[in-house]
């Protein structure tokens, strides 16, 4: 039977909300009030208790061995539960936190402070990636020191702030870069030691007139080939970002202006391709280049250069913003 106590710290668990961390915040001040053992008729049975009833994945660790482990713990790793013991903890561990991990169960082994939390990338059973919470705490289990550890997935909160993150810095029609990040690597670059770095500006001809003749999901089409072809034409360290409605950018590291009107070329050599292929929907983009050679000129008084010098040419060709072909 279990004590009265015990019932009492039952009741508590079952009045936690269900929201996973509450639980385990509960849970783990629950265990701290006592030392555990298994041999105990009382506490085998609360642990089974927990066990069936506790959705946060909990385990206790002794010399980094887990020696007990409920259900929801096995869930998370996909593995049963009874199959973790003996199991070192740290062989879940994204090879990239291991060392995290590990300093996280001495710090916690050796700290007064009564509890510790981390953020950690693990390895299912499986093979699969998942993130998780580790909230550790000391605790006396058989009457050895030990660690209990409760765990939560935050699997789909961080693909979700890492959906976020990618839109944040990304154009959603073509996939490239967006003038944020675009702004922000030019601030990065300009305390950096790439240079000569020269700028691309690179403008989309006649977007409003295939818009208003063919139809948006046409320009949309023509913009996300814009993309590509420009893509395809670049080194893998250069910056390609959708800096406006028609209008592209290209950062070349370590690039003077006549490698850069080499890559220029090269962009051309591909439209031209692509047109050969493509006549039903034909390409042409408008492009002129700035080049700094060191940093104290400014990556963003270059851009605007080319910018500038881009919009020249188009009206001096009598073209407005509509641009010259390529």
């Amino acid at each position: 039977m279990l004590k009265p106590s015990d019932l009492q710290i039952a009741d508590e668990i079952l009045e936690i909300p269900a929201q996973k961390i509450m639980i385990q915040i509960r849970v783990e001040s629950l265990l701290r009030l006592r030392s555990f053992s298994l041999e105990s008729e009382q506490h085998h049975q609360l642990f089974q208790f927990m066990d069936r009833s506790v959705p946060a994945g909990i385990c206790i660790l002794q010399e980094g061995k887990i020696v007990y482990a409920n259900q929801a713990l096995g869930k998370l790793l996909e593995k049963d539960a009874r199959e973790l013991y003996g199991t070192f903890f740290l062989n879940f561990a994204h090879p990239n936190y291991k060392l995290k991990l590990q300093q996280a169960v001495e710090e916690a082994q050796n700290s007064e402070i009564s509890a510790y939390t981390y953020e950690i990338q693990i390895d299912t059973a499986a093979g699969n990636q998942r993130w998780a919470e580790l909230r550790f705490s000391r605790i006396m289990y058989n009457n050895t020191p030990s660690l209990i550890v409760s765990m939560s997935d935050l699997t789909e909160r961080k693909l979700y702030e890492q959906e976020l993150q990618y839109m944040s810095l990304h154009d959603q029609l073509t996939g490239l870069y967006n003038r944020a990040f675009f702004s922000e690597e030019m601030q990065r670059l300009q305390k950096g030691r790439d240079f000569p770095i020269t700028i691309i500006v690179a403008d989309l001809n006649d977007l409003k007139f295939i818009n208003d003749s063919m139809g948006h999901h046409k320009g949309d089409e023509l913009l996300k080939v814009c993309a590509e072809v420009l893509k395809s034409s670049l080194r893998s360290s250069d910056i390609l970002a959708r800096v406006g409605g028609d209008e592209f950018a290209v950062i070349l590291p370590n690039t003077n202006e006549q490698y850069g009107e080499e890559i220029m070329q090269r962009i051309s050599g591909n439209i031209k391709a692509y047109n050969l292929e493509n006549p039903e929907l034909l390409l042409s983009i408008a492009m002129e280049k700035a080049s700094a050679e060191n940093n104290k000129e400014s990556l963003e008084k270059t851009f605007e250069k080319a910018d500038e010098a881009m919009y020249r040419d188009k009206i001096h060709r009598g073209e407005g913003r509509e641009g010259k072909e390529l």
